[in-house]
């Protein structure tokens, strides 16, 4: 249990940065202008955005460390990267 809270703390505080930098870069602003009405939509909200985030950096370490309770996580961690981002 402690090792699944420490991932999703990790798991957090690294979406929470990198949605910080791409925000910062503009890469954010630019793929809402840039998209359709469907991911315009996705990107505008800060929850989703964060989940989906949260999601794909999951699957990323999933598929290095192969460790199932690890898929809990973008659930976990969602509401942790929100606050901090």
């Amino acid at each position: 249990m402690l090792r699944l809270v420490a991932f999703t703390l990790v798991i957090a505080l690294a979406v929470a940065f990198g949605l910080a930098l791409v925000r910062k870069w503009g890469w954010l602003e630019w793929m809402q202008v840039h998209s359709n009405g469907f991911f315009n939509k996705l990107l505008n909200c800060h929850f989703c955005t964060t989940f989906w985030a949260c999601f794909g950096v999951t699957a990323v370490v999933f598929a290095i460390t192969t460790w199932l309770p690890l898929l809990a996580c973008p659930i976990l961690a969602t509401p942790i990267a929100v606050r901090l981002w």
